[in-house]
């Protein structure tokens, strides 16, 4: 947790109140408490954080008290995009949370059919926060990733949304520059990063459970941010153009395509790996992996044993030299390094 953000959007949420009624009043509801780790008792409206408070003050353990005896109907946010480093030079893993993570492995993961998943990105963690928190009726808002919409990893996500959901309002905004690099991050991506971005709405109506209504609405590819932004500050959502989506039995919104593939006997498939009994098996291989990963495949893969050798050799003298100097420093230094090891690396071949 950073106190920083804590103290930010309470001085903004007291000076807009200031500027409006033109008198001071104090906040007295916002918690200082990392939101993924106040689910100890996840599925109820109280006690979410019930062995957490050694470190904050009483004032606010009981801020987070009273929160979490309230029933939310509304949760609003931006929540981080982040499903892991690429490479283990980043040195940026995401922390662990085991409750979260174990409510994502029993629904978004049980339902995929995925063999690698992104399912704890952490706006996908957020997602399933968000969603137990609201309990009954109530409305999801989210600026989040736009990968959920079409990801293949991500369709056991879409499969359990579309059941704890009575409608999910859904706009693309694009901007995706890993999908289309003939768009850019600064002139076509309303945040200016290289991950596209939608605006999602869940509405959860007990009236309606188990039957869920999709609406989705798309941008133009090429539209720049500037565009995308004027379109926000006008565009209502009771007249927006939308399409309504019918999901396959592949839990697939968009880009469905009509064949027999699955008919067809899988080469692997998660089904069978499981399998307890010969008769549960309906795949040619039973067993398959990832393979060798190594996490350093720059520094371990090579056209040839010599250039292997080289890098190898090279790696453990850089490493050694750092060990020897030690690692102070090093997190400072890392934007520096990258640049010399891309240099090296194209040296070595």
């Amino acid at each position: 947790m950073a106190i920083l953000p804590y103290y930010v959007a309470n001085l903004n949420i007291e000076a807009t109140y200031a500027a409006i009624s033109g008198q001071y009043a104090e906040y007295p509801n916002l918690c200082f408490v990392d939101t993924l780790d106040n689910v100890a008792a996840l599925g109820k409206f109280a006690g979410h954080q019930e062995e957490m408070f050694g470190a904050v003050s009483e004032e606010n353990v009981e801020r987070i008290k009273r929160q979490n005896a309230r029933k939310i109907s509304v949760i609003i946010g931006n929540p981080p995009y982040n499903a892991n480093q690429q490479n283990e030079n980043e040195n940026n893993k995401n922390r662990d949370y085991p409750k979260i993570d174990q409510r994502i492995k029993a629904t978004y993961v049980r339902e995929s059919t995925a063999q690698k998943t992104k399912a704890y990105d952490m706006y996908v963690r957020f997602f399933r926060w968000a969603s137990d928190r609201l309990k009954g009726e109530g409305v999801l808002a989210f600026v989040t990733n736009r990968s959920f919409i079409d990801s293949r990893n991500l369709d056991g996500f879409r499969k359990v949304m579309t059941r704890e959901f009575s409608e999910i309002w859904v706009l693309d905004l694009g901007g995706d520059v890993r999908a289309n690099p003939k768009i850019s991050g600064t002139k076509h991506n309303v945040f200016g990063i290289q991950t596209g971005v939608a605006i999602s709405f869940l509405v959860r109506r007990t009236s309606t459970a188990g039957r869920c209504r999709i609406f989705y609405a798309r941008r133009p590819e090429l539209e720049t941010a500037e565009e995308k932004l004027a379109f926000l500050q006008s565009a209502r959502l009771d007249s927006l153009a939308v399409q309504e989506l019918s999901p396959d039995l592949n839990g697939l919104w968009i880009n469905q395509t009509a064949n027999d593939f699955d008919k067809f006997l899988p080469v692997a498939a998660k089904n069978t790996k499981l399998a307890r009994s010969a008769t549960q098996e309906r795949a040619i291989f039973k067993t398959f992996s990832m393979g060798v990963v190594t996490n350093r495949d720059e520094w371990v893969y090579a056209e040839a044993q010599s250039s292997v050798a080289q890098r190898v050799a090279h790696l453990i003298s850089k490493y050694e030299a750092n060990r020897a100097t030690g690692y102070a420093g090093a997190s400072e230094q890392a934007g520096f390094h990258r640049v010399r090891y891309v240099s090296e690396m194209d040296a070595l071949g």
